[in-house]
């Protein structure tokens, strides 16, 4: 999969799905205070000012690209979609969201169309 890091979200998109995901009970653990979407926001969305997972001591990045990594995996193999159709359209699915909170996405740009039309529809 990913040798490197796998594209960064900006933490803007990451901050705006964050509701979405408690909605849907997802990703409770990287939201939380000792999980990835907090070291982000700490470091301000830098990758570079990431610090160390206080509970493996890696790097943020490297377990970011662990998890993303086995998650792309996990997600191919068992043939899932990152977005669901849904009768007022798609929308991300559990495992599109879980990444997102780790600050990837497959589709970046569908994302922030999609995040701009739900701004907007909810006026």
């Amino acid at each position: 999969m990913f040798d490197h890091d796998p594209p960064w979200l900006p933490l803007y998109l990451c901050e705006a799905m964050e509701s979405y995901a408690k909605q849907r009970g997802v990703s409770e653990i990287a939201r939380s205070g000792r999980g990835f979407l907090t070291a982000y926001k700490v470091a301000s969305g830098e990758p570079a000012m990431l610090g160390r997972d206080p509970h493996s001591n890696k790097h943020w990045a490297e377990v970011r690209r662990l998890f993303i990594n086995r998650s792309v995996q996990a997600a191919k193999k068992g043939r899932e979609k990152m977005w669901l159709s849904r009768r007022k359209g798609e929308v991300p699915s559990r495992r599109h969201l879980a990444l997102i909170m780790w600050g990837y996405s497959p589709t970046p740009r569908k994302l922030k169309n999609w995040l701009w039309v739900r701004a907007h529809q909810n006026g």
